[in-house]
């Protein structure tokens, strides 16, 4: 027994739409960048935190990329033709940092991840008035 099925020109128009959908997604250029922990908690403002941190990156286009602190003119580290890194560092730090991700020579931010860091006792002034004798 034979079959007939009725396709209809919306049915297939959808099926282009999702495939061309489809296409210009997996063709998209995209780049992430992540650190873990994104936190350094510190006891006091104005301490420096320490804090083991593990940076990763991932490109969808094989190049040359580096890896930048935000207002820093070397690199952290670069790699060679690839398509994802991963780098373990020891942050010190008295404030929060901005890491960003480029093509090597290029000064055009792919992606970016920020380590806050946060304290426990905020300083606060002496905030005396009057006169004080001795």
């Amino acid at each position: 027994m034979m079959r007939h099925f009725l396709i209809t020109t919306s049915t297939i128009m959808a099926i282009l739409i999702l495939f061309v959908d489809g296409q210009a997604h997996a063709n998209e250029k995209s780049w992430v960048l992540d650190i873990q922990p994104k936190k350094c908690v510190t006891l006091r403002q104005g301490q420096i935190c320490y804090q083991d941190v593990d940076i990763s990156w991932y490109a969808s286009i094989n190049d040359n990329y580096c890896l930048y602190i935000e207002k820093e003119d070397k690199p952290v580290r670069c790699w060679q033709k690839s398509t994802k890194g991963h780098l373990s560092i020891e942050f010190q730090g008295e404030y929060t940092q901005k890491f960003l991700l480029r093509k090597e020579g290029d000064q055009k931010n792919l992606a970016s991840t920020i380590l806050e860091v946060k304290w426990v006792y905020k300083n606060q002034r002496n905030l005396r008035t009057g006169w004080r004798m001795f």
